[in-house]
Parts: C-alpha cells; sequence; structure tokens
C-alpha cells in the first residue's frame, strides 16, 4: 500500500531559500563577537610580523661565519705588522666573525688562535673568555704568522696576520715547503740547515720536489742567494745599477737585475774589470769572501782575523783567502771540513751552503761579533771524508702538524640510537719532538639530549706514531628525522695540535624508519684545515679572509637551514585565517 502526503502551496507566495544554521559556537552574539575581533587582530599580527622580520631579518637564525676580521693598532703597518728587534711591547690582537650579510656574530662562536713561526718570533697567549689575543715577540729576527680561526656549529672560517720581527714586511722571498723534498736524507748532517733555510725561501729547492743537496752553486746563482739573504734581513730591495760586465748579456732579465743589486751592494767585483765569470762555480775560498761583505754590509762591522787551524790556505791561487777565512771561522760560521783543513778549492755544495747561510744569519741577529780569540781550545773532532761541514747538533723539534681523519662523513638511524665513528690520528712530528699528549674528547654542539663516549678517554703519541679513537653518539628518542653534525674535540697542551684536530665533524641522519639498502649520498669532506696557514693575507690593518690566505678554503660544504620562528608564526597566521575565511565562504 502506498501513502502519499500531499502539501497545499499558494501559488502566489514567492519562494525563500532555506536558511543554514549556524554553528553551535557562533549560536550565541558573545561568539560572534570573538571571531569578528580575531577577523581584525590576525591581519594586524601577520603585518607586525613581517615588519619585525624585515627590520631583524637575522634574528631568529644561527648565523654562518664567512670570514674573520683580525685587527691591531699595537705596531706600524705595511703588509703585515712589524715590530723593531728588541721591543718587549705586547701587541694587542682582537678577532670578529662575520656572516655573508656582513652581521657580527656574537654568540655561540668559538675562536681559536695559534701562530706559526720558523724563527720563534714570539709567543701568542689568547684570552680564554674574549675574542683577543696577546703577541709577546721575542729577541729573535724573522717572520711570523698569526692566525685565527671561528667556528660553530654551521660553518668555519679562518684568517692569517703576517709579523716581521726585526725586518721590514715587503719584498720578502717566496717560501718553500722542505718536506715536500724527496731527495733529502732527514737523517743527514744537512736537514738540519735546510729545514731552517728553505721555508725562508733564501735558497730555493732546483724542482717543487728536489733540492740537490750535493749539487754544486754557479756565481750567478750564488749572487741569487745572497741578495735574497740581505733582501730577507733588510727587507727592502737594493737599486740596479749599471756593471761594467761584458759576459752576462745571455742571462734573463732578471739573473743581470740581481747581478746589477749584488754589484751594487759591494758583495761582488767580478772576476776581471768587464767579467763575472756567471756559470762558473763557486769554491769555498770564494764563498769565504762573500759571507764576510754580506756581514759587514748587514752590521757595518768588520769582523776582525783570529788565527786558524787551517794548513790548506798556502797555495797562491788562493792567497787572497788568508784575509777572509779567519773571519768567518771567528764568527764561527764554519769549523772546516776537518781539523786542519778549511777545503778552499773544493766546489761548495748546496747543503753546505745552507749550513753557512743559517750560521750566517744566527750571528748576524747576535751581532756585535763575539769577541776574537786565539786558536780555539776545542776543535772539531778531524775526519777527512766526506769533506762537509760537521754537524752542531741534532735538528730542532719541528711540529709538522697531524693528520686527522673522522670517519664515516654520513650515518643514518632511527632516533635513540648509537653510531659509532672512527677518528685517526697520525703524529707527523719530527723525530726529536717531545710525545704529543691529547688529555680528553669533547664534542661542542651537541644536540640537547644526545651523549657520546669515546675509546680511549685520552692518548699519549710519540712521533710517527697513529692512534684509533671510537666516538660513540648516542641521540635523543624524540629528535625530529633529518641530519645533525657530531663532532669530536681532543683537548692537547700543544697548540699546533689543538689548531688542526679542533672541529672536525661528520653527520648523524636520524630518519623515521631504517635507511633502505640504498647507500646514503655522499657527503663532500669537511672543511677544516689539516695544515697551518702559509700565504699571508692582503695588507690592510684589518684582514679578512681570502681563498688565498690559507692553503685550503675553509668555506663550509654544507649548512643545515636553520629554523626561522617568524617565518613559522606567519605560516601559521595565514592557515588560521585561510581556515576562518572558508568557514564562512558559503558552498557553491
Amino acid at each position: 500500500m502506498i501513502i502519499a502526503r500531499l502539501s497545499y502551496m499558494d501559488p502566489n507566495q514567492p519562494i525563500v531559500p532555506p536558511t543554514s544554521q549556524l554553528p553551535k559556537f557562533l549560536s550565541n552574539s558573545k561568539s560572534l563577537l570573538t571571531v569578528i575581533g580575531l577577523l581584525i587582530i590576525l591581519p594586524v599580527l601577520v603585518v607586525a610580523v613581517e615588519s619585525v622580520q624585515r627590520i631583524f631579518p637575522k634574528a631568529a637564525e644561527v648565523l654562518v661565519p664567512e670570514k674573520v676580521l683580525l685587527s691591531s693598532n699595537s705596531y706600524p703597518f705595511t703588509s703585515g705588522m712589524e715590530i723593531p728587534l728588541g721591543s718587549t711591547l705586547p701587541a694587542y690582537f682582537s678577532a670578529q666573525a662575520i656572516d655573508s650579510n656582513g652581521n657580527n656574530i656574537t654568540s655561540s662562536i668559538t675562536y681559536v688562535w695559534g701562530i706559526s713561526s720558523t724563527d720563534s718570533v714570539g709567543n701568542l697567549q689568547p684570552d680564554p673568555n674574549l675574542p683577543i689575543a696577546t703577541f709577546t715577540p721575542s729577541k729573535n729576527i724573522g717572520l711570523g704568522n698569526i692566525w685565527v680561526r671561528a667556528y660553530n656549529s654551521y660553518g668555519t672560517a679562518m684568517t692569517s696576520l703576517k709579523v716581521c720581527v726585526g725586518l721590514p714586511c715587503q719584498s720578502t722571498p717566496v717560501a718553500y715547503d722542505p718536506y715536500s723534498l724527496t731527495d733529502v736524507d732527514k737523517k743527514s748532517w744537512s736537514w738540519k740547515y735546510i729545514l731552517e733555510i728553505v721555508p725562508l725561501g733564501l735558497i730555493p729547492p732546483r724542482t717543487p720536489t728536489t733540492f740537490e743537496p750535493a749539487g754544486t752553486i754557479s756565481r750567478v746563482e750564488m749572487s741569487q742567494f745572497l741578495y735574497n739573504t740581505y733582501r730577507y734581513l733588510k727587507g727592502s730591495d737594493a737599486p740596479i745599477v749599471s756593471v761594467p760586465f761584458t759576459d752576462i748579456s745571455n742571462l734573463s732579465q732578471n739573473q743581470r737585475n740581481i747581478i746589477a743589486r749584488v754589484y751594487g751592494l759591494g758583495l761582488t767585483a767580478g772576476t776581471s774589470a768587464t767579467t763575472f765569470s756567471p756559470d762558473m762555480l763557486v769554491d769555498r775560498a770564494q764563498t769565504a769572501v762573500f759571507l764576510v761583505k754580506l756581514y759587514r754590509l748587514i752590521t757595518n762591522i768588520d769582523p776582525p782575523l783570529v788565527a786558524i787551524p787551517f794548513t790548506d790556505l798556502t797555495d797562491p791561487e788562493i792567497a787572497y783567502s788568508q784575509n777572509w777565512v779567519p773571519k768567518i771561522y771567528g764568527l764561527k760560521i764554519t769549523a772546516g771540513i776537518s781539523a786542519t783543513e778549511y777545503g778552499p778549492k773544493l766546489k761548495v755544495t748546496r747543503e753546505q751552503m745552507a749550513a753557512f747561510i743559517s750560521n750566517t744569519l744566527k750571528v748576524i741577529s747576535n751581532y756585535p761579533s763575539p769577541t776574537p780569540t786565539s786558536i780555539p781550545t776545542s776543535t772539531p773532532t778531524p775526519t777527512l771524508v766526506p769533506k762537509i761541514p760537521y754537524p752542531t747538533s741534532e735538528p730542532a723539534c719541528i711540529q709538522k702538524g697531524p693528520t686527522v681523519a673522522f670517519s664515516p662523513s654520513d650515518q643514518s638511524q632511527t632516533a635513540g640510537s648509537t653510531l659509532n665513528y672512527t677518528y685517526s690520528i697520525t703524529n707527523n712530528d719530527y723525530p726529536s719532538c717531545p710525545p704529543v699528549v691529547i688529555s680528553s674528547f669533547g664534542s661542542h654542539n651537541l644536540p640537547i639530549g644526545w651523549n657520546v663516549t669515546f675509546s680511549p678517554t685520552q692518548l699519549t703519541l710519540n712521533p710517527g706514531q697513529k692512534a684509533i679513537v671510537t666516538a660513540s653518539y648516542t641521540s635523543n628518542k624524540a629528535s625530529i628525522p633529518g641530519y645533525y653534525y657530531v663532532y669530536i674535540d681532543p683537548f692537547s697542551t700543544s697548540p699546533e695540535y689543538s689548531y688542526n684536530l679542533i672541529g672536525k665533524y661528520a653527520k648523524y641522519t636520524v630518519v623515521s624508519n631504517l635507511p633502505s639498502t640504498t647507500a646514503p649520498a655522499s657527503t663532500p669532506p669537511p672543511p677544516i684545515l689539516d695544515t697551518l696557514p702559509q700565504t699571508p693575507p692582503a695588507p690592510s690593518v684589518t684582514q679578512e679572509n681570502t681563498p688565498n690566505a690559507i692553503p685550503a678554503t675553509i668555506t663550509p660544504q654544507e649548512t643545515p637551514v636553520p629554523v626561522n620562528i617568524f617565518t613559522q608564526t606567519i605560516e601559521i597566521v595565514k592557515n588560521t585565517l585561510k581556515q576562518i575565511v572558508d568557514f564562512f565562504t558559503p558552498a557553491r
């Protein structure tokens, strides 16, 4: 049975669409007024937040160090800081890390200071609480580089400043790395002198990897070595003068200029009135003349003649050497090739020349010359072979710096898991150096709730020794999926080691699920220096780091995107407004 219900509708009455019922929370006037108030206030909040972000664009971000400014006004400046020899006035340095927008980074930033110097030109004492350091010069003539490195968990930057004690900073020779030489026996008598001279650029290597210790020296090469030494000590170039020599036209322009400079300085008069004999090999008798003239030029002191034990200076061909060899013997620049022989006719070798120049520098650094004495009471032990200068002592300790590695560069695991990383350290110091003690390890900027343990907890490394440290990082169970940087910071009493070891890092990637068998993407090696800075920065009272200021660029390879609280606030407000507008917009 079908039941139908019919309603009567007046055809003359207009049709009125049904009205929608208001939601319960808008069923009273108080709630409705609240919503209207929110609609008025929220746009104002959006405008205010965006204005604050424009005024303080970095207020909620972690700043990445882009460069470091190093400044000091303690001493005169040219292409570096020039300190008079004998001065004890300290020099004060201050550092400031700068981000890519030119903003100062004043919080969550760490500074590490150090000094590299072949001549022990002074001591550097950093302040433990402020980005400043105090440099106290020594009494040694020489060059050094003061460096400072600034880092936080998102990047690192570095700069350096040349310090010149007892000589101007401009016009210094090019330096070389003696450890790159493959033909020099590190246990030979001459290694000590080569190690001292080559970094100063006074005797350049034959090739980037060879020194040729037993190689002979021509007169044009000797001129270059003498002039390099003069320029190193005086810090300025000598004038180019006209010369009477007719046998140097085939030389390069640079070689002719060098000969003209040493001729003008009075270091050479040639082999005759019109000849220089550039290709003639230099013997030990001629070397005595050159070195005495150099000493006299720098100090304005003519060293006295002293009694000598050598019996091989009587040949008429080298009779002139009787007026020169006693002087360098009295200065202790040479002890001869035996107790009774100087070897005046022997061709001087490159390793012998390194010893001659090294000893000359030491004597000049301590002039006036020592009081002349009679024949020394003790003479070197006689020997005839090899005919070379006697080594005076074991080569000094040279800290070459360690080789370090932190691996793997990236690992993935769920929150709360433990991942192990391997940290290897190789002590590359010279064998005469003492062991390096690493008293403890740490990890700066470890995320909240994370833990790290090290095994072993401390190390003692002898020169040439390698050690492995296992660092175990356990993430917080509440860590948000993403990548995090984990660091290892060894603490050592050796400043050079603290500089080279600190700040090595890798990535710990927190995932929501265990990663697939696909290997994670490789990460570029961390941008931390394993070597000291070699090239000084551009001349300026305030030095900025540039790609050429150090042997390896310290630009961060990868930095996490910092969380911006203003951006999050704007997004929340915009989403809320959109939901309210959508709610009141009638469906079509």
